[in-house]
């Protein structure tokens, strides 16, 4: 992400793909998004629930889990130029790490 200057406002769009066996979507469940920053400070940017589910979604191909898409806009105050990562975790167990390298724009050629 090139930025002309900071602090400014930085965000992205997600698309995450929760899935698990159809028993796993017959209980509630937390997924949560952390942004860590350059100096490793640490903030929740979302947060949210689902299920359970009264009809849990349908397995299109066998073998394949059942899911569901969770569309989320994240936008932060980016303080600094640097890396910052987004952790995605669900039930309190981080499954992912996405990073996003903030970077001056005045160094583009």
């Amino acid at each position: 992400m090139w930025l002309a200057e900071v602090p400014a406002d930085a965000g992205v769009f997600l698309m995450m793909r929760i899935s698990g066996p159809r028993y796993e979507f017959e209980e509630a469940h937390r997924f949560a998004i952390k942004l860590i920053d350059p100096q490793r400070d640490e903030q929740n940017v979302l947060e949210a629930g689902f299920g359970p589910m009264e009809e849990p979604p349908q397995a299109g191909e066998p073998g394949v889990d059942p899911g569901i898409l969770v569309p989320a806009a994240i936008g932060w105050q980016a303080e600094h130029f640097g890396l910052y990562t987004l952790e995605i975790y669900v039930d309190d167990k981080r499954n992912r790490s996405i990073p996003i390298q903030v970077r001056d724009a005045s160094q583009l050629q």
